[in-house]
Parts: C-alpha cells; sequence; structure tokens
C-alpha cells in the first residue's frame, strides 16, 4: 500500500511540474448507490472490483472513448503489468489477498486539463480458481408453473443421459411458481405440495445424486414476477431454508421492487450477506434486466453473474420490448469492459432446441417463433464468445435432433466460454452487416467472430490486421470452431463466406514454425530483427511453452 501511494505521488508531482491538476476520485457515500457517472463522465469503462486466483492468468481490459485517450495505471501489485498498446493490466499475482491500483485517465481535451484516477480493489483467493460461467438447463421457457418433482427429476435423468452433464451443463435451476400459495406458519417458504408432494428437499437430493447442482429462483420484493411469495423481508428465513434443502443457487427476480439503483443494490446485498451466512456455498444471480447496469455495481452484493437484458424471445427480432438475438448483440456488444473471472454478463437463457414450442419465449417475436439452424447457432456462438452463462431452456424428455446435440456439445465453442480468463469478446467493428468480435484467450491465442445480420450471404476477406489482438502476428494456425477443422496456416487473412443470420468463429494460434521463418527473412533482407520487437501479442513465457 505504501509502495502505491510513493509512485501515486510522484505521477502526481510530475502531472502537476506540467501544469495539469490531479483530480481527486470521487467516493460513494453510504446512499449514493453503485459508481457510474463519474466514469462514464470521464470517458472510462472497467470493473473497480475484479478477481483472481493465486498463480493464475489475471487480465483487465480498459475502454476508453475515445479509444486513444491517454491513461495510465499505478500501483499494481508484484506479478501484474500494464500492457498499453492493448489497453490491458494483466499477468499472475502469486499471493492471496486483497490489492489496490489505480487506473488514471489523462483529459487534455478540456480547458481544465487533469489526472483522474480511479481505484480499482483486485481480491486474489484460491475459490476463484473454479469460477466459470455457469451451465445448465433452466425451466421457466417451456414449463412456467407446470414445473413439479416430476419435470426435475425427468430432466436430471436426461442431462446425465444426452452426455449434457459431461459437456459442462451441471445446473439444473427451477424457476418461477415452485411455491405453494403461501408461506408456512413460521415464515418459512413452502414448495406447492401439489407440485412437490415429497418435499423440495426430495427433489434436491435426486438432483444431487445424478452429480449436478440445483437452483431455485425467488424475487427481491414483497412477491414474484408471476405473483408468489416473494423473499423481501424474509432474506435469512429464506436463505436458511435453501441450505438446508441443499440449494447451490438462486435466480433472485425483481419485479415489483423500486426502481432506484441505490435500493436494488441494498435488497441484492442483504440476500447476497443472508446466502453468505446460511452455511451453505449457494450462489446469487442477480436477474434484474440490466436496467440498472448491475455490471457496474453487481460483484458488491457477492454476486457473481448478472442479467443484462430482458428475457430471450426463440426469435431472430424481437418486437419492441422483446429480445431476440439481434436485440441481444445489440445490448451485449459492449459490456466487455465489466467482465471478467468471477464477473459474468448474463444474455439470458438461450433458445436453441425450442423451435418454437415454448411458452413466454414465443412472445413478442417479430420473426417467428422459432428460428434457422444458423440463427441458433449464431446465439450459441455468441453466448460462448461473451463468457455469457450456457443456459438452455428446452424440455429434455422430448427427442433432441443429433444437429442440436451438436451444437450445444460443441467442445471448441464451449471451451472458448469456459476459458480461465473469462474475458468477454470484445466488439471491434460494423462492416456492412457483419459484426466484428475478438476475445483472448488463457494460453495466448486469440477467437474472432464474424456474424453476417443481413439478409444475404456474404463473401469477404477476412483481414486479421482489423483485430488489434492479431496485429503484429505475423502467421496464423486457424481453427474453424463451428465446423470443428482447420483452416491451415494464414498469413494476414484469408477469403471466406458467411451465410445469412450465421456466424464463423475462428480460434487463431500463432504458426511457430512460419513465424520463425518470416523473422529470418526480415532480418536477413532489412536487417530487421522482430524476435527483439516481439511479433506476438502472446508472453514469450506461452511461446516458450508452444515450442517445446
Amino acid at each position: 500500500m505504501k509502495h502505491r501511494f510513493f509512485v501515486y505521488s510522484l505521477l502526481c508531482a510530475f502531472f502537476l511540474a506540467l501544469g495539469l491538476p490531479v483530480m481527486a476520485d470521487k467516493k460513494r457515500g453510504k446512499n449514493d448507490g453503485p459508481e457510474s457517472p463519474s466514469i462514464q463522465d470521464s470517458k472510462l469503462y472497467f470493473s473497480d472490483r475484479v478477481f483472481a486466483a493465486p498463480s493464475r492468468p489475471f487480465m483487465q481490459r480498459i475502454k476508453t472513448d475515445p479509444a486513444d485517450a491517454p491513461i495510465v495505471v499505478t500501483g499494481l501489485p508484484e506479478g501484474l503489468h500494464w500492457n498499453a498498446d492493448l489497453r490491458r493490466v494483466e499477468g499472475r499475482v502469486t499471493a492471496p489477498g486483497t490489492y489496490h491500483y489505480s487506473v488514471n485517465l489523462i483529459l487534455t481535451d478540456r480547458a481544465d486539463s487533469a489526472l483522474v484516477p480511479h481505484d480499482v480493489t483486485l481480491t486474489v483467493d484460491e475459490r476463484y480458481a473454479a469460477s466459470r460461467p455457469v451451465m445448465g438447463w433452466i425451466s421457466w421457457n417451456v414449463f412456467e408453473g407446470d414445473i413439479s418433482d416430476k419435470v426435475v427429476r425427468a430432466t436430471a435423468d436426461q442431462l446425465d443421459q444426452l452426455g449434457l452433464k459431461e459437456a459442462g451443463y451441471n445446473h439444473l435451476i427451477i424457476d418461477d411458481l415452485w411455491h405453494a400459495p403461501a408461506r408456512n406458519s413460521d415464515g418459512t417458504p413452502k414448495e406447492d405440495p401439489a407440485k412437490f408432494p415429497q418435499g423440495m428437499k426430495a427433489a434436491v437430493d435426486y438432483v444431487h445424486s445424478k452429480g449436478l447442482k440445483f437452483g431455485i429462483y425467488s424475487d427481491a420484493a414483497e412477491k414474484t414476477c408471476a405473483g408468489a411469495f416473494g423473499s423481501y423481508g424474509y432474506e435469512k428465513t429464506d436463505a436458511t431454508q435453501y441450505a438446508l434443502w441443499g440449494v447451490d443457487l438462486l435466480k433472485y427476480d425483481y419485479c415489483h421492487a423500486p426502481t432506484e439503483v441505490g435500493e436494488a443494490l441494498s435488497r441484492y446485498r442483504t440476500m447476497g450477506e443472508a446466502l453468505q451466512s446460511s452455511g451453505r456455498d449457494i450462489m446469487l444471480y442477480i436477474c434484474e434486466w440490466g436496467v440498472r447496469e448491475p455490471w457496474k455495481w453487481g460483484s458488491e452484493t457477492g454476486a457473481p453473474l448478472w442479467r443484462c437484458t430482458y428475457d430471450t424471445r426463440d426469435c431472430w427480432k424481437g418486437k419492441p420490448g422483446g429480445i431476440g438475438v439481434v436485440q441481444s448483440i445489440d445490448l451485449m456488444k459492449d459490456l466487455w469492459p465489466y467482465g471478467g473471472v468471477h464477473r459474468y454478463n448474463d444474455a439470458d437463457m438461450m433458445c436453441v432446441g425450442i423451435h418454437g414450442k415454448g411458452k413466454s419465449s414465443s412472445d413478442l417475436c417479430a420473426t417467428g417463433p422459432g428460428m434457422t439452424q444458423d440463427e441458433y447457432r449464431t446465439q450459441f456462438a455468441l453466448w460462448c464468445m461473451w463468457s455469457s452463462p450456457l443456459l438452455i431452456s428446452f424440455d429434455l424428455s422430448q427427442p433432441i435432433s443429433e444437429d442440436d446435440r451438436a451444437m450445444i456439445t460443441n467442445k471448441e465453442l464451449i471451451d472458448l466460454n469456459q476459458d480461465e480468463l473469462a474475458q468477454p469478446a470484445e466488439f471491434v467493428g460494423q462492416y456492412g452487416n457483419l459484426y466484428y468480435f475478438q476475445k483472448p484467450l488463457s494460453n495466448g491465442d486469440v477467437a474472432i467472430a464474424v456474424t453476417n445480420v443481413g439478409d444475404k450471404e456474404e463473401q469477404f476477406r477476412l483481414e486479421f490486421d482489423r483485430f488489434s489482438l492479431a496485429k503484429g502476428l505475423r502467421a496464423f494456425k486457424v481453427r474453424d470452431c463451428q465446423q470443428r477443422t482447420d483452416v491451415g496456416a494464414v498469413k494476414g487473412g484469408f477469403d471466406t463466406k458467411v451465410r445469412s443470420h450465421a456466424t464463423l468463429v475462428f480460434r487463431l494460434s500463432e504458426n511457430i514454425e512460419i513465424a520463425n521463418i518470416v523473422r529470418r527473412n526480415l532480418k536477413k533482407t532489412l536487417g530487421i530483427d522482430e524476435s527483439e520487437k516481439g511479433v506476438s501479442t502472446m508472453s514469450s513465457s506461452v511461446r516458450k511453452r508452444k515450442q517445446k
């Protein structure tokens, strides 16, 4: 801590010597609610609470507007450094603990040019080593109020028998309307005896017997979205009962609750604290639909994931108020600075496999209900690129096509979603009807995606220089993650095509053999030693591992 303030003092002195004032970072008071105005006014976008596991790769990316706005980062703990070219903090911290550093925006486009510091808290703990976006199944889209013990057991069986658990889908979450008409006389929550005749614990135990985790639903108000009893005022009571039942996750909705951001933060924090003191490790899943920008304050409640949109619909385009894939892209594409380990931006449950047979998922659709396979593949691919939770929601008791099964068990796409860096794909830009995304991976590879939102097939040249993570790399091994085939060794880019509403996903690895030939030729013909300049975004340690 002393080192941090020493460095910060030197930096302040430097800016004062240049005549640039140092502006104090605005601190939030007890009733201020979450931060956001100071960051937005300063044109700076990043997470102020971040997480890592000891000795594991860590990355925090920072976005500014304009993109080249000058920033400096001070007070970094040992093992981390500021990559100014890619505008990210990266490295590994060995020792567990809580660390603090500052992201400093240099405001030079105003008359009162200044250095504006913003504090970041980094928590390093072994429990984050296993933190990944949640994968599983959730009941609402096809069952709504028809959820029951029978449905739970049948779904648990199918998750196991269809190989979905093995693929990573290890959560079974029941949504609204599992409740009895009223609580027990002692105030504890009660399941509907007609739906769960053996009691909730029996259903939970059965799910656990299949090697799965169990999630339940409630609301931060007096009643839930569908009108059952909520948890407001009963947080400790409900958390204790959930622990006794063996619950592993709580999806916590926000219907019938006050609109203020500070009140939402308070209600979610209260439940988060109740879960933490329940005697069981129960994950809090914030579901207030992104209205109050929970990606900026959700981690203060103890939650590692938060919904960023209203409910998704089983369609390519939704009507006003409906979220089709197109609306999901618009809402999710700029949230990448707020994701990371133990910080998951949730694009909501997927509609893959429903094929227009859902209930509320068929509402508010401008196209459909139901989508083409290319549209479903786009949804699945982008959820993977964004490090969003992967929650399927179709009826597993019905036959599943081999195409659907192959889609949702595509290991190469799931590996992108579950990568330990947990970095959401960055929106690179729109080129006509093509949306470009890039995603850094823990081994130094780069994933890129191209989505065609137009109504016609597009033929184009995929230029690597459009991706900042690929600039400077002279040669790649390119893998098509959708088709699970090798494209081959590529330099600079390649010609390809993408169908209407489809998404291409490629994984780029530096081709060491070709890169070494290029370096030797540059040195021989031009006297340029690229080995000294560094032609790759990969660390030297990663390159050495790949050469072994």
